[in-house]
């Protein structure tokens, strides 16, 4: 909405337009939301294979199994719970357990699939 109207662009004017590549004849503009859901899952990913400090590596584990298994007690693993599909509602409580439902909200967004070796 905010693009539309600092370019002067009309309301009806489709949200696609704005996103397309201008050699497909839009304006290339990268999308706000495709690039916080690669963040989330760059961040994610960040934390679970942190060689740095391997506490932080084992904190990111240790929540994301209680996460999993509170969540959704019918899967076998931590990483089945990251590459399941995200439920309706999911990711609104705003506490730790939610860091994990947005990451799996953003990996489905992108395409992302996770593979842990834990």
């Amino acid at each position: 909405k905010l693009v539309k109207q600092n370019l002067k662009l009309p309301r009806r004017t489709i949200t696609s337009f704005l996103y397309t590549p201008p050699r497909r004849g839009g304006l290339g503009i990268p999308c706000v939301m495709d690039e916080l859901h690669i963040h989330v899952v760059s961040s994610a990913f960040k934390l679970l294979t942190s060689r740095n400090d391997p506490r932080v590596r084992d904190i990111a584990h240790h929540e994301l199994l209680k996460t999993a298994n509170i969540r959704r007690r019918d899967l076998q693993s931590a990483q089945d719970f990251l590459n399941s599909p995200p439920v309706p509602g999911e990711g609104k409580r705003g506490d730790i357990k939610s860091l994990w439902s947005d990451v799996r909200i953003a990996a489905s967004h992108c395409g992302a699939n996770f593979q842990l070796d834990r």
